[in-house]
């Protein structure tokens, strides 16, 4: 650790267990900053920067000044180690830059690790006047922070719930995304590696970090009502303190035992009660072992459902806002618990689709045919491939959209099976309806004996593609797209002969 003496102005650095008295400076950066490359090599007058003037006590630290910021493993360090520097400063200065006398924000740009790691806080407005201590000043603070008085002036921090402590950081603006994250790791005792450039992932590291130290349940009790449509699947976790904006009053219970949750890779796993909600098919409430102050006769409930492509008995939070459930009998309720999957994060909806690979295979009787293929429409969305394969391309804009307004596209492709029963041409004809499904309809029509040539195959395959349906030929049972690589076969009783032809559709 790097100290300024003050009596020298030259920096001093002591290792941990050696480290003498001091006093510690908050404030916010300013333009005119002195930097530690200029305590260093000083070579001007720093009495003439305006930010040498908050240095007033004989050792001091001053982030500013003791921290080198060129060295990434150094900036890490510090914000590792920040927590526990402010805890042990013998005083800690806040010196607020825009605050005056007469304004009484006092405690409006100091974050909740600086007013809670310091065992004596004194304000400062910007000329160096004395506002007051954190004693004096703990009932205005806890109304501005909804950090409870009594946690101010005790110190008792570590106690509260982890939603009380994410609440009290829920107004917090830091201007780096990532340090929203780092500025809590005091407050929740764990140590994280500085990733600059990771965005928003910093604060789900942090609740990672968070879990493997507790099994309160309130690190979950976040409101997700307001997440935007681009989400398709709401995580467990939650993407910022501003989330428990309204969770300042929750606390774990002492009645319904928490249980221990753990990552997997699956998800969270975690054992709890599980309430199917009879009005809404589909949506259940998982109950968290924590409730609200003003409600002690209930435990709070997060809608979910289950999440089908994450495999048994896995869950996705739904865009709703936490509820508390009445619970008579907390014994009973320990009796019900399952052991569920939540989510980890969330999951944005794709805006393009991806797009759509479905691998055809033709057969015809017992023996392997001769397999010619004639042509496409769209010509581009169909490819022949080696061993018999004909591949159908679903570009982007092609592809059904869950809640398009159209009534979706159908392509065919034509080809010639010769085998053992005789040559005969088909048409091919698969069909994706715009709907919340996403299913594939194949049909298998029999080709004229003089097939098309050149603007009349084109035609014709137009034709078809756009009245197979209704033919009255066999049809394959609606075949799902999307997810998992899966076979489905569709056998077809051609018209014309007695040839079966079967299909094979892989999806990919």
């Amino acid at each position: 650790m790097r100290l300024i003496n003050i009596e020298t102005l030259e920096l001093e650095s002591f290792l941990y267990g050696t480290i003498p008295p001091y006093a510690i400076l908050s404030h916010t950066w300013g333009e005119d900053e002195v930097t530690f490359q200029e305590v260093t090599y000083r070579d001007k007058d720093l009495s003439t920067k305006r930010g040498w003037r908050k240095i007033p006590v004989r050792y001091l630290w001053v982030d500013t000044c003791c921290i080198d910021k060129t060295s990434s493993s150094e900036l890490s360090e510090a914000i590792n180690s920040m927590f526990r520097w402010y805890r042990e400063s013998v005083i800690c200065y806040a010196v607020l830059e825009d605050v005056q006398r007469t304004t009484g924000d006092e405690e409006k740009e100091t974050a909740p690790p600086q007013l809670l790691a310091p065992r004596h806080l004194d304000f400062f407005d910007t000329n160096w006047d004395w506002l007051g201590s954190k004693a004096d000043l703990s009932a205005r603070i806890s109304a501005r922070t909804r950090i409870g008085e009594d946690v101010i002036l005790s110190g008792e921090w570590p106690f509260a719930s982890i939603a009380q402590r994410m609440a009290w950081a829920a107004g917090r603006v830091t201007t780096r995304v990532e340090d929203m994250a780092y500025c809590l790791l005091g407050i929740f005792g764990v140590n994280m590696a500085m990733l600059y450039g990771e965005g928003d992932n910093a604060f789900l590291r942090l609740q990672e970090e968070i879990i493997h130290e507790s099994d309160d349940h309130s690190i979950f009790a976040w409101d997700a009502a307001g997440k935007p449509d681009s989400v398709s699947r709401i995580g467990a976790f939650a993407t910022s303190p501003a989330l428990f904006a309204d969770s300042a009053d929750v606390e774990p219970s002492t009645a319904a035992q928490s249980t221990t949750y753990s990552l997997t890779n699956r998800g969270v796993q975690i054992s709890v009660p599980v309430v199917t909600l009879q009005q809404r098919p589909g949506e259940s409430l998982v109950v968290l072992s924590c409730y609200k102050a003003s409600d002690v006769d209930s435990l709070i409930g997060i809608p979910a459902a289950l999440d089908p492509t994450a495999g048994p008995a896995a869950y996705a939070r739904l865009p709703a806002a936490p509820v508390s459930i009445p619970v008579r009998d907390h014994a009973q309720m320990q009796h019900s618990l399952r052991s569920i999957y939540l989510a980890k994060r969330d999951r944005q909806r794709d805006t393009i689709a991806p797009p759509l690979k479905c691998h055809i295979r033709g057969r015809v009787g017992p023996l392997p045919p001769t397999f010619e293929f004639i042509g496409a429409h769209p010509p581009e969305m169909w490819n022949m491939g080696p061993v018999k394969t004909l591949t159908l391309l679903v570009p982007p804009q092609r592809t059904p959209v869950e809640g398009a307004n159209d009534s979706g596209f159908s392509t065919a492709v034509l080809f010639r099976f010769a085998g053992a029963a005789g040559s005969h041409a088909f048409c091919l004809v698969a069909h994706l309806a715009p709907n919340a499904q996403s299913k594939v309809r194949l049909s298998l029509v029999a080709a004229p004996d003089e097939v098309p040539e050149g603007p009349k195959l084109e035609q014709f395959l137009e034709r078809v593609s756009g009245t197979a349906s209704r033919l009255g030929v066999a049809e394959a049972a609606f075949l799902r797209l999307g997810g998992k690589s899966l076979d489905a076969h569709g056998v077809f009783d051609a018209s014309r002969s007695s040839t079966t032809f079967r299909i094979t559709l892989r999806l990919r």
